[in-house]
This record gives C-alpha cells, sequence and structure tokens, in this order.
C-alpha cells in the first residue's frame, strides 16, 4: 500500500484545489455528564401526578389513561416510558453531587399525541436537575418548574419498545452499545456524546463489521482467534461528518483493538494492555442492522489499484480506452480520501469525498503533470472531473460522470508500476 510523508503531501495538496465537506455540529449539550449509570434512579418506576409551572400546579387526573405518563430507569442508563399516546425509550445520565439530570426520549409508536403529550416529552428532554425525595421526583425543566412524580409498581403498564436482549448475547450478531472507556482499575469513563445512536457496533458472522461513531456511519472488517480471545478490527467512517466530542477517540482506540473478553452480556475491546472499550447489548437491536443492508460492498474497492477497462454507457457497451499501455489510466483510492492516478501520460493526485449509504463520490481538482495528453486522455480527465456517484459489484468498480455513462475499472495486475510512478513524481514511498 502506499503511505504518506507530510512535507511530500504538503507539497502535493498545495497544487490542489480541494473540494471539502463541512457538516454543522450543533452546540455541545454533554459536557457535564457523569461517568457511570449507577443511580438511586435505576430500576424504579414512577408515575406523572402533576406540572409545576409558574407557581400553579396542574395535576393529572382521571381523564388520562392510566398507562400514560410513566417513566422506568433501566440500571443499564436506558429508560422507557409512555407519554399519553405513545411508547417512549431513551438513555440517561445524571450526577448525584449536583443533583444534574440529563435524558433522550424518543416515541417509537405514531399514535396521534395531544398537545400535552407533546409537551410532556419535550420537558422530559429539557430536564436539567431532579430532587429526590422518598417516594416523590422532581425533574425541572427550567427554573422552577418541574414535572412532579411519584413512586409506583410496574405494573406492566408500561410498554417497552424493545425485548431484553438475551441472558448471555453471542459477540456475532449482537448489536452492541459502548458503555464507556475502561481501565484494570475499574474506573468507567461515559463516552461522549450520550446519545441513543451514538457508538454502537455490530459484528457479522462473515467478518464484517458495521457501527456508528459519534456521529457517522462505520464499515469494516474484522478478525478472530477464538482460542487466543485476540481480535483485529479495520473500521472507518464513510459518512463525512465532522466527529463529536469523543469521536476521534474512540475511532482509534477501535482499530487499536487487539484482545477481547466476554462475560454474560459485557463486551470489553482491550486496546491495552489495561484499557478497554466496554459495551453491552443495545436496547434497539434493529435501527444499526436497518441501516447498512448490503453496505457490504463498499469497503473493498479502497487500498487497491484499478486499472480503466472503458467508457461506459447505459445499454452496457464498453469502449476500450487508449493508449493501451500498462501505465495509462490506473487509479488508486486511499483510505485517507486522497487519490494517485495515471491519465494517458500524466500522473495526478488530488482528494475525493464519498458517502456510503448514498452511493456518491468526487474529486477534487487534479494536481497534474503536464505533457501532452494522447488519445483518450483528455476525455479521461474530464470524465475524472464529473464523476458523482459510483457501483461496486464483483470486482468491477463504476464510477458514473453522468446519469448514464461512466468509466469501468478493474483491479489492476500485482506488477503494476503505479506506486513507482508515485514515489518518483511526488516522493510517496510505494508498498
Amino acid at each position: 500500500m502506499i503511505t504518506t510523508r507530510k512535507n511530500n503531501r504538503r507539497w502535493l495538496l498545495a497544487s490542489l484545489a480541494v473540494s471539502v465537506l463541512l457538516v454543522a455540529v450543533a452546540c455541545d449539550r454533554y459536557e457535564w455528564l457523569p461517568s457511570t449509570v449507577d443511580t438511586p434512579l435505576a430500576g424504579t418506576v414512577w408515575k406523572l401526578e402533576a406540572v409545576v409551572s409558574s407557581d400553579t400546579i396542574k395535576t393529572v387526573g382521571s381523564e388520562v389513561s392510566e398507562k400514560s405518563y410513566r417513566l422506568l430507569f433501566d440500571p443499564a442508563g436506558y429508560a422507557y416510558g409512555r407519554s399519553a399516546n405513545n411508547d417512549l425509550f431513551g438513555e440517561y445520565a445524571f450526577e448525584e453531587q449536583k443533583n444534574t439530570f440529563h435524558s433522550e426520549f424518543q416515541p417509537m409508536t405514531y399514535a396521534l399525541e395531544p398537545p400535552e403529550g407533546e409537551l410532556f416529552i419535550q420537558r422530559l428532554n429539557n430536564a436539567w436537575r431532579y430532587e429526590l425525595s422518598g417516594d416523590v421526583l422532581r425533574l425541572y425543566f427550567s427554573g422552577n418548574e418541574c414535572l412532579h412524580f411519584r413512586a409506583t409498581e410496574d405494573d406492566g403498564t408500561i410498554e417497552r419498545v424493545f425485548a431484553d436482549p438475551p441472558e448471555a448475547a453471542p459477540l456475532k450478531g449482537t448489536v452492541w452499545k459502548l458503555e464507556g472507556f475502561g481501565s484494570s482499575e475499574g474506573k468507567l469513563v461515559t463516552a461522549k456524546p450520550f446519545t441513543i445512536r451514538a457508538y454502537q457496533l455490530l459484528f457479522e458472522p462473515g467478518g464484517k463489521a458495521y457501527g456508528i461513531s459519534s456521529g457517522n456511519h462505520l464499515l469494516g472488517e474484522y478478525a478472530l482467534n477464538d482460542a487466543l480471545r485476540t481480535i483485529d478490527i479495520d473500521i472507518e467512517a464513510v459518512t463525512e461528518a465532522m466527529e463529536r466530542q469523543d469521536g476521534y477517540v474512540y475511532l482509534e482506540r477501535l482499530n487499536n483493538a487487539g484482545r477481547y473478553e466476554q462475560t454474560d452480556n459485557i463486551l470489553r475491546l482491550y486496546y491495552s494492555d489495561t484499557e478497554y472499550l466496554q459495551y453491552r447489548p443495545a436496547a434497539d437491536q434493529n435501527y444499526l442492522k436497518g441501516i447498512f443492508p448490503g453496505l457490504s460492498q463498499y469497503v473493498p474497492f479502497k487500498d487497491k489499484v484499478w486499472k480503466l477497462e472503458g467508457f461506459g454507457a447505459g445499454g452496457g457497451a464498453l469502449t476500450a480506452a487508449q493508449p493501451n499501455d500498462e501505465k495509462a489510466y490506473l487509479l488508486y483510492l486511499q483510505k485517507s480520501l486522497n487519490a494517485f492516478g495515471t491519465t494517458s501520460v500524466n500522473t495526478f493526485g488530488t482528494e475525493y469525498t464519498m458517502d456510503a449509504t448514498q452511493g456518491t463520490l468526487a474529486f477534487g481538482a487534479l494536481g497534474i503533470t503536464k505533457m501532452n495528453e494522447q488519445k483518450d486522455g483528455k476525455r479521461y480527465v474530464d470524465c475524472l472531473s464529473r464523476v458523482s456517484r459510483y457501483q461496486f459489484d464483483n470486482a468491477t468498480l463504476r464510477l458514473y460522470y453522468s446519469d448514464t455513462e461512466y468509466l469501468q475499472y478493474r483491479p489492476a495486475p500485482d506488477d503494476n508500476p503505479l506506486g513507482k510512478i508515485i514515489e518518483k513524481l511526488f516522493g510517496e514511498q510505494a508498498w
């Protein structure tokens, strides 16, 4: 494979007009969150009695269904509940010393919600402070305004959205949710941001791995040695959102994992002798699996050299690219989103953006040598500049530059000369 020297990359990238996709990130609401979910609320069930607002108390009376406005706090940090008409699922955290509280709920059913029900969910998600006194729980959502709950029994009226995971979840096929960064001293630090969807991981039986970091979708591969309990993970973001808070740290530690332990429903991936990522089965086993159907096809075309077969069209006709030289029309797409290649006689470097969930791919401006192109060379450069999406299937890579027209590539021979060309012109080291 091709590795990059920093000084030479600076020289190369200085010659490129790089297209960068920036994703806006919302203001951070999660800095204060605690490092554990061990709470006196764990395992308790609560029924809303009143809303205290602006020195008035609005009681929740008999006009409301007995099933409505209930909360159950799970010891694992998950929470279940009921608004007026819908099942709720979420996560919660609090800091006992400061009496601070945070929860994130969302409806998991689609019944029509009255204004009071919508307001309940809004206030619940705005809660920032709690008071717990005996069988009374108050969640403050603004100043002295609060939701006033009273402890009750779990009589089955809370319909949990998801079934409890099995007692001993298998490593493969289970969606794992990160609890935090752990160490041999027993300390467990919650990964931020603390959201329902962040930091999920799935190992499929066939060796493919899928996941979510702080805000990106992840795809890759893994290998296990069950006898030695070793694991090798190669996973990367296939979307291009800016990682939030611990997102980059999480990706680095995940790819550095070399050993695993699994006891009941706890999975630990060790990235050093004493430090690990600790997971439990996700409450929602369906969300992550629904994101990536069939996306295992998208990983293999990176970090390989591709040779242009020709120019294709919707009808299936393929016109071979000329000149038919072993050095011509080579393309190397790095996982780092750098790209190198050759035209008919020139060599180029650039960057590219892609979104595997949408099947899109686009190149930045080419930093290219200045020899006169031969035959299809100019056409090829023009087509590269217009590429907007791709398809990959059975070792055939197609880069579409219009709705029906594409550049079709096949894997280049192992003895291809691209590495030597890049090393000579750009100072890049060949694999």
